[in-house]
């Protein structure tokens, strides 16, 4: 059954370290996605004022970096250390965001979600690959399905966070603290 299946997955996430530290880390970095999405629309009303067509060209921003980091992200996690790739992505995933509390200008805003994208498709690749090689491959399918499960779940925490990190913090807080909290969870 589908529900045995999944029980098969969670028994590997909660007994294997390794398997669970990862899947912790795909959980945390879906809650920071779910603020990203949120925190995009922020930024191009709020904070840089170009209005709601600016959250497309934002996002479009984030897709560029993407794909100009595929090559990167690619020849990183065949070097011997993807730990490092993985912490390394982290940190150009994170800091952009931190950073935008600080630009009110557009093009340094594109340039930041720009390096943001780069850095999410050498996370997203660290991830996969540190995963596809802890997990029993017995398994992988169903710790694959407990985490896409779990993300899936996490962005919609993730993003309902940001009303309150505002209210709390401001804009721009919310911003660096989105922004510094997965690449600190990554570094522990």
């Amino acid at each position: 059954t589908v529900l045995g299946q999944l029980a098969s997955g969670m028994r590997v996430v909660a007994t294997d370290r390794d398997v669970g530290l990862l899947v912790a880390l795909f959980t945390a970095w879906a809650l920071a996605e779910g603020a990203l999405a949120v925190l995009i629309v922020v930024a191009a009303i709020e904070l840089l004022d170009i209005g709601e067509g600016g959250v497309g060209l934002l996002n479009a921003a984030v897709g560029v970096g993407g794909v100009a980091g595929a090559a990167l992200a690619l020849v990183l996690v065949t070097e011997r250390s993807v730990h490092r790739t993985l912490l390394a992505g982290a940190l150009v995933w994170g800091l952009p965001i931190a950073l935008l509390a600080a630009t009110g200008q557009p093009a340094a805003a594109l340039v930041l979600l720009a390096i943001l994208g780069v850095g999410r498709i050498v996370l997203d690749t660290s991830l996969l690959t540190l995963l596809q090689r802890a997990a029993p491959q017995a398994v992988l399918a169903r710790v694959f399905g407990l985490v896409e499960a779990l993300w899936v779940g996490a962005i919609g925490v993730g993003a309902a966070a940001v009303p309150l990190l505002i209210e709390l913090l401001g804009n721009r807080g919310a911003f660096v603290v989105s922004g510094l909290i997965f690449p600190a969870v990554a570094l522990v």
